[in-house]
């Protein structure tokens, strides 16, 4: 019976998940600014459509949803790109079904918001700042952003991946190269 059940599963995922799905539903990074300093960059982007209504369902049950950004700086040299520095963001979301609020964790500061709008706000949105201490002066660089929802465990122990509602689509955004 479980190998009826993963091999249906599996059909839904690979034929019919991405049908459901049109192209304007994916999410995808609308923005990347970088703002310049003399020593450091500062990063913000903004994530649209990450939230699907089975998504949205499922946090307002209180089930936590984990989203991973990764940040690359990337060196692009003349026939290859190498990564220099990579960080990875992560933030939770989750409702509290007693006291009818959100919560909202990335990498320890902790925010809670009483409309979802608000916590789709501070979940979709990443700002942080990155070092040029390893580009040397007169190199070109660009900067690499993804997203990627994590997993959660059922009662009865079985993963359900949570990028099904994104199509199995990972969001990318890339800068412009730029030179220090």
């Amino acid at each position: 019976m479980l190998g009826k059940f993963v091999l249906i599963y599996s059909l839904i995922q690979t034929f019919l998940v991405p049908v459901i799905f049109r192209s304007t539903d994916i999410p995808h990074f609308v923005s990347l600014v970088v703002c310049h300093e003399e020593i450091k960059d500062n990063l913000s982007a903004e994530l649209r459509n990450a939230t699907a209504k089975e998504l949205i369902e499922l946090i307002e049950s209180g089930v936590l949803v984990k989203i991973d950004y990764t940040i690359e700086q990337i060196r692009v040299l003349r026939k290859r790109k190498e990564v220099v520095r990579s960080e990875m963001l992560t933030k939770t979301i989750s409702y509290d079904l007693i006291s009818k609020k959100y919560k909202i964790v990335a990498n320890g500061k902790k925010e809670e918001v009483i409309s979802f709008q608000e916590a789709k706000k501070f979940w979709n949105t990443i700002e942080i700042s990155f070092p040029l201490e390893k580009i040397n002066s007169g190199e070109g660089y660009c900067y690499q952003i993804s997203a990627r929802l994590g997993k959660i465990k059922t009662i009865s122990h079985l993963e359900l991946d949570l990028m099904k509602y994104w199509a199995n689509q990972i969001p990318k955004i890339k800068s412009e190269v730029m030179k220090k």
